[in-house]
C-alpha cells in the first residue's frame, strides 16, 4: 500500500478497459475484481477518519451512485472530492468518513463498522475483506438481486473503475474471505415522502417542507414559499422533525414569497388563525368565527412567526371581501368597505369576483361603510378621478391637477357605479379644503368658501387643521366667497348666532327665536373671526325678509322695511318670493318703515328715479353711478 494521498484529481476521461462500468449488471469480458492496491491511514490520524456523522442509507446508496459513470480511474495516490480513489477510499466517501478515507484494515479496529448476518444486510451495509493493500477489498451492498439471496447488486471501485453491478454471494471466488459488516453510523431511513412534482413551486400543496443543498427551508402556503430564518424558528413552527423535499439552489429565492390571498396561516407560538387578503391579515377571533365565514380548519398552515409579523393588519385597498354569512360582495378603500349592487356592478368596475376573500363577519363590522376623507376614486367605464370629502367627491381635471393637489394616482381606487352616484357634489358645511398650491386653508359654508387668516384663528374656530383636505385648484375657484342668505354662522370665540341676509349678519337674540324662525341650530357653522367681522350689520337694499310666526314679506331699502302686499307685487317688479329670508323677530321688528333720506328709489316699468327725503319722494335725475332701489307699485305707493 501506497502512502496516503491529499491531492485532489478531477475525473479524467471514461475507464480504459472495455466493458467494465457494470451497469448493465454484467462483468463483461475484460472485468476485474477485487483490488489491486489501496491507500492506509497512518495510526495515528485513524482515529479521526473514522468520526462520522449518522447517515441515512438512502444517503450512502445516493452517494455510492454520484462515482459511478463519471470516469474516475483507480489509484490510491489521487483523491476525488477529498477521498482516495480507491476501493476503501470509496466506501469512506459513501458512509461520509473522515477525509482521505480509513482502509481495509482499519474500518473494524477504528469502530467503524461491524460484524452482521447475511439474513441482516440492508442497502448501504457492506461486504469486507479485512485484508491489507491488494488483497483487501470491500463492496458495498445496494440490494439482492432476487429472494433466493445468491447474488446482489453491489457498489465497488476496482482496477478498471467503479461498477454498480452484480455480485455473487459473498464476492467472486479466488479473492479471499469477505463477510457482511455494518457501519455503526448508517441508520435506516424514515417513513418517506410520496413522490411530488416540484417544477412548480407554486402548485405546492399547504404545508410542504423544502430543503436547499445550503440547509435554507421554506415551507409552502398558498402558492408562495416562506422561508424559515432559523433553525429556532423552523423549530419554533413544530418543523424540526418533518420530512421534508431536497430542491436545488436558489428554488426557493425564485419562488413567491407571498400567499395569494384566502389562505390560512398562523405562527408557532400563537394559536391565532389568520386569512390573508390584498397583502395583509385578518384575524379569527375563535374556531367559530373561522367556521362562520365557511373555512376549513385543516388548511390552516403553520408558517414562520417572521412572517405573520411582516404582514399588516387588515386588507390592502382594493381587495374585494364579503362575510361568510352574506353574499355582498365589497371593494376595501382606505379602512372603509363599498357595496357592489351584483355580479354585473362589479365586472363593469372591473373586478373579478373569483378573487373575493371570505373574512370574519368581526372585522367587516369594523370598516367603515362610507369612503373616508382623501380617498381617490373613479368608476369603471370613466377616468375621471375624485377625491371625497366627508360623503362628497370632488374632480380633477387631469393628472396633472391631481399631482399638483399632492395625490398618487396609482391609489385610486375603482367603485361601484351605485356608490359614486350617491356621493353628493357639493361640499357639506364645515369642511376644511385647501389646493395644493398655496397653504391657505378654507372653511366651506353653504357652498362658499372662508379663508383663515392663520391656523391660530383656525383653532380658535373649533377646527382641526390636520383633517384639511386638498382639494383640486379648478374646484375650489368654483367655490363663491361670499356666504348665500339664511345661513346660521357664528365664531369659536363667541355663542352669539347669526342668519346671513343680503350680505349681513342679523343676530339672533336667544336659540328660541332661532328656533321660531324655522332654523336648527345644529347646522350653525363656525368661521373665521376676521371673516365675521368683515360682515355689515344692514341687509342690502332689495333684500325680502319675513320673520318666523309672520308671513309678511318686506323689500329693505335704505334701512327700512316696506311691506309687500303680493306675490304679483314682487313678481311684477323683479323679485323672487323664494329668495325671502327668515329673519330675527326682534331685528325685524325694530326696523323703521320709511326708507333714510337719500335714499334713490324707482318703481317697476319706469325710468323715473325719486329721492326719498323726509318720507316723501320727490323726482330726481341720479347719476350714472347711483345706487338705486327698484321697489314694487305697491312699497313705491305707500
Amino acid at each position: 500500500a501506497g502512502p496516503t494521498a491529499t491531492a485532489t484529481a478531477a475525473p479524467n476521461g471514461v475507464a480504459t478497459t472495455a466493458g467494465t462500468d457494470g451497469t448493465d449488471g454484467t462483468d463483461g469480458p475484460y472485468a476485474d475484481r477485487g483490488s489491486p492496491g489501496q491507500g492506509s491511514p497512518s495510526a495515528s490520524n485513524r482515529a479521526a477518519l473514522a468520526a462520522a456523522a449518522k447517515v441515512s442509507r438512502s444517503e450512502v446508496i445516493a452517494r455510492a451512485q454520484s462515482w459511478v459513470g463519471i470516469g474516475l480511474k483507480y489509484s490510491w495516490n489521487t483523491t476525488y472530492e477529498g477521498y482516495r480513489t480507491d476501493c476503501s477510499g470509496f466506501a469512506s466517501m459513501a458512509w461520509k468518513l473522515g477525509k482521505p478515507g480509513l482502509d481495509t484494515t482499519s474500518f473494524g479496529p477504528a469502530g467503524v463498522t461491524v460484524n452482521i448476518g447475511k439474513g441482516e444486510l440492508k442497502p448501504g451495509d457492506a461486504l469486507l475483506n479485512k485484508a491489507a493493500g491488494a488483497n483487501g477489498h470491500i463492496v458495498l451492498f445496494d440490494k439482492w438481486v432476487d429472494g433466493s439471496q445468491g447474488s446482489y447488486w453491489g457498489y465497488e471501485f476496482s482496477g478498471s473503475g467503479m461498477h454498480h453491478r452484480q455480485i455473487p454471494y459473498p464476492y467472486f471466488s479466488g479473492h479471499g474471505t469477505f463477510v457482511p459488516v455494518r457501519n455503526v453510523a448508517v441508520i435506516d431511513d424514515g417513513p418517506t415522502l410520496p413522490p411530488l412534482d416540484l417544477s412548480d413551486s407554486s402548485k405546492l400543496p399547504g404545508g410542504t417542507l423544502v430543503r436547499e443543498p445550503g440547509g435554507s427551508m421554506a415551507v409552502a402556503a398558498g402558492g408562495a414559499l416562506l422561508p424559515f430564518g432559523s433553525m429556532a424558528e423552523l423549530t419554533e413552527a413544530g418543523y424540526a422533525n418533518r420530512m421534508y423535499y431536497n430542491v436545488g439552489s436558489g428554488y426557493i429565492g425564485s419562488a413567491s414569497h407571498q400567499p395569494v390571498s384566502g389562505t390560512l396561516i398562523r405562527s408557532g407560538p400563537s394559536p391565532s388563525v389568520y386569512v390573508t387578503a390584498g397583502g395583509g391579515r385578518v384575524v379569527f377571533r375563535d374556531e367559530a368565527d373561522l367556521a362562520e365565514a365557511r373555512y376549513d380548519m385543516s388548511r390552516v398552515v403553520v408558517v414562520p412567526s417572521s412572517f405573520v409579523a411582516s404582514l399588516p393588519e387588515g386588507v390592502a385597498e382594493g381587495s374585494l371581501i364579503r362575510s361568510g354569512p352574506e353574499s355582498t360582495v365589497y371593494v376595501t378603500i382606505n379602512g372603509a368597505r363599498i357595496p357592489f349592487l351584483d355580479e354585473a356592478e362589479l365586472a363593469q368596475a372591473g373586478y373579478d369576483i373569483g378573487r373575493t376573500v371570505v373574512v370574519p363577519l368581526s372585522y367587516l363590522s369594523t370598516l367603515h361603510t362610507g369612503a373616508t376623507n382623501g380617498t381617490l376614486i373613479r368608476v369603471g367605464p370613466d377616468p375621471t378621478v375624485y377625491v371625497t370629502i366627508d360623503g362628497a367627491r370632488v374632480p380633477f381635471k387631469d393628472a396633472d391637477e391631481l399631482a399638483a393637489a399632492g395625490y398618487d394616482i396609482t391609489r385610486t381606487a375603482v367603485v361601484p357605479v351605485s356608490f359614486m352616484s350617491g356621493l353628493s357634489q357639493r361640499l357639506p358645511d364645515g369642511t376644511l379644503i385647501r389646493t395644493g398650491s398655496e397653504p391657505t386653508v378654507y372653511v366651506t359654508v353653504n357652498g362658499a368658501r372662508v379663508p383663515f387668516n392663520d391656523a391660530d384663528e383656525l383653532a380658535v374656530a373649533g377646527y382641526d387643521i390636520t383633517r384639511t383636505i386638498k382639494i383640486p385648484t379648478s374646484y375650489l375657484n368654483t367655490l363663491p366667497q361670499t356666504i348665500p342668505d339664511a345661513t346660521l354662522i357664528r365664531t369659536g370665540d363667541n355663542a352669539s348666532v347669526y342668519v346671513t341676509a343680503g350680505g349681513a349678519r342679523i343676530p339672533f337674540t336667544t336659540e328660541t327665536e332661532l328656533t321660531q324662525a324655522g332654523y336648527d341650530i345644529t347646522h350653525t357653522v363656525k368661521i373665521p373671526t376676521t371673516h365675521m367681522n368683515t360682515l355689515p350689520t344692514e341687509p342690502a337694499d332689495g333684500t325680502l325678509v319675513r320673520t318666523g310666526p309672520d308671513p309678511t314679506v318686506y323689500l329693505l331699502a335704505g334701512g327700512a322695511k316696506l311691506t309687500v302686499p303680493t306675490v304679483t307685487d314682487l313678481t311684477d317688479a323683479g323679485y323672487d318670493i323664494t329668495h325671502t329670508v327668515t329673519t330675527p323677530t326682534t331685528w325685524t321688528n325694530q326696523l323703521p318703515t320709511t326708507p333714510r333720506n337719500g335714499t334713490l328709489v324707482r318703481g317697476p316699468g319706469t325710468t323715473q328715479t325719486w329721492l326719498v327725503t323726509n318720507a316723501t319722494r320727490t323726482p330726481t335725475t341720479p347719476t350714472t353711478d347711483a345706487h338705486i332701489v327698484p321697489l314694487t307699485a305697491a312699497t313705491l305707493a305707500a
